[in-house]
């Protein structure tokens, strides 16, 4: 049987949406428009779930979510590899995580 993580801090929390707001803060200006938006409206809908309740998704939905944003940079970019498009879709898959 598997065991289950330690729930994790708001604290911690805080210190890990920090780090990765920063992350694409520093690709601001190399990142379309729409996946920063996006990148910034998933950590705030994280933290904001922590502090207040809010629903976050099932594993279902993730995934989809997961698919979704692959199939947006691959007809943005037309490729999922090379630095632009290998770095919007890393920024959007940790911050979906």
């Amino acid at each position: 049987m598997r065991a289950a993580a330690p729930p994790l801090t708001l604290r911690a929390l805080a210190w890990t949406c920090a780090a990765l707001g920063g992350g694409v803060l520093l690709h601001l200006d190399r990142l379309p428009a729409w996946a920063s938006l996006t990148c910034v409206a998933l950590i705030a809908w994280r933290v904001l779930a922590a502090q207040r309740g809010l629903w976050l998704p099932g594993r279902l939905v993730r995934a989809l979510l997961a698919l979704t944003m692959a199939f947006v940079v691959l007809a943005r970019f037309h490729t999922l590899n090379g630095l632009s498009a290998g770095t919007t879709l890393l920024l959007l898959m940790a911050s979906l995580k």
